[in-house]
């Protein structure tokens, strides 16, 4: 059997469950710019689903424009709030491509930004952000591929802020919504569902199965099935749970920060002379990526060969069938994969991947171009 594993779901110890920790929890961009008025949900669907009822209700909303390239768990939020949308395109360099937004622009409008794996860069785009929102269009910003970065001229911009906790921690669930205004009282079920049941579960398993390889990998691989089943069925708006309110003031954010980027640019180093692959974009100095995305033409063969290994990676995002026209987002969904370089490894397991990586023979001639 394969002893490497690397990636998938984070697993939680059943001695975590009785941490408490001291204080507050605050992400890093939460403590650079003064007070914040916080809303917790289970998931970020939820939470984004939650804002734009809310908007559309009290605000008059009539309109939100998505970008093309974005987490069809976001869109499926969006039908579901009832509120009219459309999209605007991305750029090669995968940022919101300026002109074909400001093309799309309108009064009662909000703009849903996405600032992949990164803070933005583009001027235009960041000048046009600025003239948005002394104009009084909403802008909404997702931050979950880069939540543990700290804020910059590119970064923590939008009038509202969310992002995914339970991607980046080992939490059963989680979400954040942040502003600088008063959030309303949302209307929210319980945190209690299949979802988070089967979730837990398969957490606390995969600890013990990580320690004790002699134990069926099939029974924590079901229940994770099990909760991926359950989450792509149960739509409802629920809170945050108690489970994970206890956990997050033990999170050592800023230790789990040093190993990530550790990872990261270790990793990064590693493949950049590899001919199958490239990183999308290098990481600049604030930023604490998700995962390392890289550019592979054969994507899929990378990506099964590496679970073959026990390597498990991320797709961000599949298609969009709903933007045909959009040939740059295309192009990055078809071959786009993300690494995982979270803080529970480290050089040892970073070699591990490249090597995998190295020794994956591409069926494709081409050769990534960095962007």
């Amino acid at each position: 059997m394969n002893s490497t594993e690397i990636g998938s779901i984070f697993e939680i110890g059943a001695e975590a469950l009785f941490a408490r920790g001291a204080g507050e929890f605050k992400l890093p961009l939460m403590r650079d710019t003064g007070s914040w008025h916080t809303a917790f949900f289970n998931t970020g669907r939820a939470a984004a689903e939650a804002l734009l009822r809310y908007l559309k209700k009290e605000t008059g909303l009539k309109k939100l424009l998505l970008p093309s390239y974005i987490c069809s768990s976001i869109t499926g939020a969006v039908r579901r709030s009832g509120l009219p949308y459309a999209y605007y395109g991305v750029t090669d360099t995968l940022e919101p491509d300026a002109f074909d937004l400001e093309k799309n622009l309108e009064p009662s409008a909000a703009v849903y930004i996405t600032p992949y794996f990164g803070p933005l860069k583009d001027s235009h785009l960041l000048r046009l952000i600025s003239q948005m929102k002394q104009q009084g269009i909403v802008v909404i910003e997702d931050v979950t591929t880069c939540l543990f970065s700290r804020t910059s001229q590119g970064l923590c911009f939008g009038d509202y802020i969310l992002g995914s906790l339970r991607k980046w921690l080992p939490v059963p669930d989680g979400a954040v919504l942040l502003s600088k205004d008063m959030l309303p009282a949302f209307e929210k079920q319980c945190a209690g569902n299949d979802y988070s049941l089967y979730y837990l579960a398969a957490q606390v398993m995969k600890t013990h199965y990580l320690s004790n390889r002699a134990l069926d990998k099939n029974l924590y691989l079901t229940y994770a099935g099990l909760a991926n089943k359950a989450l792509f069925s149960d739509y409802a708006i629920r809170e945050m749970s108690e489970i994970t309110r206890a956990l997050l003031p033990s999170c050592d954010i800023d230790d789990m920060v040093k190993k990530r980027t550790a990872n990261h640019d270790f990793l990064y180093d590693a493949l950049l002379e590899k001919s199958c692959v490239a990183p999308v974009m290098k990481r600049t100095e604030n930023c604490v990526p998700m995962g390392l995305p890289i550019l592979c033409p054969n994507r899929d063969a990378l990506r099964a060969y590496l679970t073959s290994n026990g390597i498990y990676c991320s797709i961000h995002w599949d298609r969009n069938p709903e933007c045909p026209w959009d040939k740059i987002g295309h192009e990055r969904s078809d071959c786009v994969l993300t690494l995982p370089c979270d803080q529970r490894y480290g050089p040892e397991e970073m070699k591990t991947i490249a090597c995998r990586i190295n020794t994956f023979k591409t069926t494709e001639t081409a050769v990534c171009r960095h962007v």
